[in-house]
């Protein structure tokens, strides 16, 4: 019995190398390949919907290098696979855009993957699940199931990963201590199990994820110093009261005007998380941003934070853009943008308000980037 392995999902232009793994794009229309290679493949993703009834034709098709698509996989292999899906995917998650209609949003179930069963008397079979008690909760063949595109994935554009933070982290697994280890490791699973964007995963599991993200990786002595002490390295520190939109919005806590917006927002982050993680409910708890802010604000800046623990360990080295995003994170912390724009998307030169700031700063590392590179 063979297994493949594939990414229904995710649309990538070239190959990638993850480890012992290949990613491979393949689309059935246009790739030239063997007819037998190309009548498994089609039977292999055949109950996989897009659009309507048409199967899905692209896709990512996963590879042990050196071996061939089709093969028996152990359990050890398929384990090995699971880890180095969650360094891609905190890769991908790590170089995504906010606010972009048209590409550039990524999240964790677009690298959903399947392992699908192969024999030529059955052709595919999908294993869905396993019980406690070892055996199989459900076995599908192409015949009886249709797996459709879940709505909050997009395959507009080919999405690029950052390949410097997965090389990193793939160096990183041998290099450091296993404490090190552990701290980045489980700081990637909360991460990813924090942006799914599923509607069935609510917003409160999300926001409890992330703060043990950021746990893991700025916990040495207190998670709100800490998380100013790496800010105020890159930027120098804005005041609350320099941002009256957000100074003027009602809050819980006692937070005075001469605070650096970054230790107002990360304090009630923590304390909006102790809240909903004891069970209360967001009614009963004012907060100076929305939850979606605290979501959008800590996805933003936790891959960086990520970043820069690794170049702690020297494992890595912040680059002009992974700056750019620790510069540009309280002028982003200090505007609402969850705001109907609706009627203003069509305006000729409108642009969202984050990706005005953002650009503004990548715009500047950009020139730095280059003065340095041609001194």
């Amino acid at each position: 019995m063979s297994n493949i392995i594939i990414l229904p999902w995710l649309n990538i232009r070239e190959p990638i190398e993850v480890g012992p793994f290949r990613y491979v794009p393949v689309d059935l229309q246009y790739d030239a390949m063997e007819y037998e290679d190309r009548e498994i493949l089609t039977q292999a993703v055949e109950p996989f919907r897009i659009v309507r009834e048409r199967s899905l034709r692209s896709f990512v098709l996963v590879e042990l290098q050196g071996e061939t698509y089709l093969r028996s996989y152990s359990e050890d292999e398929i384990e090995r696979f699971k880890f180095f899906n969650n360094l891609l995917t905190i890769s991908c998650l790590s170089n995504r855009m906010f606010f972009q209609p048209m590409g550039g949003y990524i999240n964790s179930d677009t690298l959903e993957y399947y392992i699908r069963r192969y024999s030529p008397e059955r052709n595919f079979q999908t294993v869905y699940g396993r019980k406690r008690d070892g055996h199989i909760m459900s076995i599908n063949t192409e015949r009886s199931e249709i797996i459709k595109k879940p709505v909050h994935v997009s395959r507009i554009l080919p999405y690029v990963p950052d390949i410097t933070l997965l090389n990193s982290l793939i160096a990183a697994k041998d290099e450091l201590r296993d404490r090190y280890w552990y701290k980045i490791y489980n700081s990637i699973l909360n991460f990813i199990s924090g942006n799914t964007d599923n509607i069935k995963i609510s917003p409160t599991q999300e926001i409890i994820s992330l703060r043990s993200s950021f746990e893991l990786l700025l916990s040495e002595r207190n998670l709100q110093s800490d998380f100013s002490d790496v800010i105020v390295e890159f930027t120098e520190l804005r005041l609350l009261e320099e941002f009256p939109e957000i100074l003027e919005r009602p809050g819980r806590l006692e937070i005075t005007p001469e605070v650096p917006i970054c230790e107002a927002w990360i304090r009630e982050f923590i304390a909006l998380r102790d809240h909903l993680a004891h069970g209360n409910s967001l009614s009963l708890i004012e907060t100076r941003w929305s939850l979606h802010e605290h979501l959008l604000l800590a996805s933003f800046i936790n891959p960086v934070i990520l970043k820069w623990f690794l170049q702690e360990h020297g494992q890595y080295t912040l680059n002009n853009r992974d700056i750019a995003r620790f510069k540009a994170f309280e002028q982003l912390a200090g505007v609402q943008h969850f705001v109907d724009y609706l009627e203003r998307e069509n305006e000729e030169g409108f642009e969202y308000p984050w990706n005005t700031i953002f650009s503004r700063y990548l715009h500047r590392a950009f020139i730095e980037e280059h003065i340095r590179n041609n001194e």
